[in-house]
């Protein structure tokens, strides 16, 4: 079983240096691997990394300062893309749509590199160790030299799992230590125990509520519009400032706390409205909406976005798969995607559709059958439990 924890370290400044300096190789790798990958027609990762380390990497012997690996796993991770690509265009892939891979700038806030434990030997000490605050990652430096431990924000959530690949990344000015661990059957079980069997539940998205439960329980969407103001100001005080001057730089720095806070703030509230629907109930029904079509609508597009409505749903399905492995005893969790088709339409009462159509602003329901007379998010979720 793998997990992964996101976790902020707190680098020196030597190791800042060498991670800057692993930013720009495992870059400048992807860009050199993906300009031979178009022009000679190769997608295979691992040929494209062979002929970069026989033809490409000797010609620049600053790539020494750093772990290949750093190298190795930019190249490869460029074959992963390819492939999601063809299989997102033979539509054997789940998700959104993937296009071409793009060349990588270092304009861009985010920057990354990844490490993987590689031990040849069962008895061999691992490379890669996470105790208390401190987290130890292969040498980065080339040879002779290891990186010190870096100090962590937080203690790892799997003490005695194996750690397979860390990926250091830099958004803003802040820098990013993203852990894979491996944890061994029926060990370290992370997860809490069922607090009450709500049995089947519908659910009805929307914008005003975030979810209307077919309980009655409604669930309110956050407001962002404080922090978008802020956002909005930054935005403007970075149009006013010279573009690539240190200035321009600063406010760059500034703008993406805001949204990175923004983004914070969103994942967490989503985070709770999912541990709190997979812990209550056992059969979980969902719209299968599609937020591309829906963002069209110009005036509420912003609002939409912010709701999350794909994140909101791969985050639900995955902590039902988690707490259905790891939770030992008691009711299972299904996650079902129901067709939203008619589901405003119908009377949850009598089961007709009506003559005429709800409009954005029409929150009643009522019906023109059997006089059905409720809220239309709730009609709507409660005709998802029955679908």
């Amino acid at each position: 079983m793998i997990r992964c924890q996101k976790v902020r370290i707190y680098p020196n400044d030597d190791q800042k240096e060498l991670f800057e300096k692993s930013f720009g190789v495992a870059r400048f790798a992807w860009n050199i691997a993906l300009q031979e990958s178009i022009s000679m027609k190769e997608y295979n990762g691992r040929k494209l990394r062979n002929k970069f380390t026989k033809l490409v990497k000797p010609l620049y012997p600053w790539m020494k300062e750093v772990s290949s690996q750093s190298i190795n796993n930019s190249i490869l991770n460029l074959g992963k893309a390819w492939d999601r690509m063809f299989q997102s265009k033979k539509k054997t892939r789940k998700g959104y749509k993937v296009g071409r891979p793009k060349f990588k700038s270092k304009r861009n806030s985010k920057q990354s590199f990844t490490m993987i434990e590689i031990t040849s030997k069962p008895q061999q000490a691992p490379a890669m160790k996470w105790v208390s605050h401190k987290l130890k990652i292969p040498k980065c430096t080339g040879r002779g030299k290891a990186l010190p431990k870096i100090r962590t924000a937080e203690n790892p959530r799997w003490k005695h799992a194996k750690i397979k690949q860390v990926t250091i990344s830099r958004e803003g000015d802040k820098y990013y230590a993203s852990v894979r661990f491996e944890i061994k059957p029926n060990r370290e079980i992370n997860t809490r125990s069922m607090q009450s069997n709500g049995g089947t539940v519908g659910i009805d998205w929307g914008i005003k509520n975030l979810l209307t439960l077919s309980d009655g329980t409604t669930i309110p969407s956050q407001g962002f519009s404080k922090i978008d103001k802020l956002i909005k100001k930054r935005q403007r005080q970075l149009s006013r400032k010279v573009k690539d001057s240190k200035n321009y730089d600063k406010a760059k720095i500034k703008l993406n706390h805001k949204t990175q806070k923004k983004m914070n703030m969103r994942d967490d509230y989503l985070h709770k409205v999912t541990n709190f629907l997979v812990r209550n109930y056992t059969h979980i029904k969902i719209e299968d909406l599609r937020p591309s079509n829906m963002v069209k609508m110009h005036r509420l597009a912003r609002k939409i976005m912010d709701a999350s409505f794909y994140k909101f749903k791969t985050m639900l399905v995955y902590k039902a798969e988690h707490a259905n492995k790891f939770r030992q005893g008691g009711n299972t969790v299904t996650v079902e995607l129901v067709s939203p088709f008619n589901t405003t339409q119908i009377c949850s009462q009598c089961g007709k559709k009506q003559s005429h159509k709800l409009s954005l602003s029409d929150r009643i329901f009522d019906c023109e059958f059997c006089g059905n007379h409720m809220d239309r998010d709730l009609n709507a979720a409660i005709n998802i439990k029955n679908k």
